[in-house]
């Protein structure tokens, strides 16, 4: 009995000692942060907004899910990054926006509208989707530059940066079907291997045959299945043009980009889907 009194004394010795004076601390501390926040925002507006934003910014990287069911962009376009990163499992991914593709005479999104929406891919490595992942603008700067825009010039490019290392490049499959038509496409085959992203079961003979006609050994040609999802970049383009914000299925980050460019709005033209142009044709023009 003495020694449980005695456990009881320390006990509320210790409540009413060091814990008390630790909980005070804390609540100081709280305050005083809320204070100079308050005071922060009330008198210097332009930290505020920085503040807001990059709040902002993190709340946005984590916004991959959507309410009501609904498919974000981002998971559409995740869909084919996991799964070429699945298949190979490389130690770091490179995400790079044309500048202007060959194979397509404009784009509605600018160069750097489009850099600064491809950020929203760093949230699948930060949720350990894929690995170390970076947003490259150099396809951009080259086409700001009136340079060429081809495949094989940045995979030259990385090559020279990375001795050595294996490199790959994630396709989707309707762009093995005209693989043939890219410019110097042996040479891409000699520089990385190909992953194919296919939604499609039903296509599977067509790209193996294609596959095989191209790359006979089999070892530069793989392929990754991915989730088929009710969503594509045609459709939101047109809704966008129609005056859709489009929440359920834009992240918002892309959504503040498009609204601060006015992108793809109906007034401007920029509603139509820029087909892409097949042959070896477009692999002889440079891009103006």
């Amino acid at each position: 009995m003495r020694y449980l009194n005695e456990q009881y004394r320390q006990a509320f010795a210790f409540l009413r000692g060091p814990l008390a004076v630790y909980l005070k601390n804390t609540a100081i501390t709280f305050a005083v942060i809320a204070l100079v926040f308050y005071g922060t925002c009330l008198f210097l507006p332009n930290v505020r907004d920085s503040l807001l934003s990059y709040i902002q910014n993190i709340v946005d990287s984590a916004a991959i899910a959507t309410e009501a069911g609904g498919f974000s962009a981002l998971r559409i376009l995740e869909n084919n990054l996991r799964a070429a990163a699945a298949r190979v499992r490389p130690d770091r991914v490179v995400v790079m926006p044309a500048g202007l593709s060959p194979f397509k005479q404009s784009t509605a999104a600018p160069g750097s509208a489009r850099v600064e929406m491809c950020a929203c891919f760093r949230a699948l490595e930060a949720e350990g989707a894929v690995p170390a992942l970076c947003v490259s603008g150099w396809e951009v700067e080259q086409a700001a530059l009136g340079r060429k825009n081809y495949s094989v010039l940045t995979l030259e490019k990385l090559a020279r940066e990375n001795p050595g290392d294996e490199l790959y490049l994630a396709i989707g499959s309707d762009m093995l079907l005209s693989f043939d038509g890219w410019c110097r496409w042996e040479d891409i085959l000699k520089l990385a291997r190909l992953v194919v992203t296919s939604r499609n079961v039903g296509d599977a003979p067509e790209l193996h045959a294609k596959a095989k006609q191209m790359d006979p050994t089999g070892a530069r040609i793989l392929f990754a299945q991915v989730e088929a999802l009710p969503m594509a970049s045609s459709n939101l383009r047109a809704r966008l043009a129609a005056g859709e914000a489009c929440e359920n299925e834009l992240p918002a980050l892309v959504r503040r980009v498009i609204r601060r460019e006015g992108l793809y709005r109906a007034d401007r033209g920029e509603s139509g889907n820029h087909e892409s142009e097949t042959g070896k044709g477009a692999c002889a023009r440079p891009v103006e």
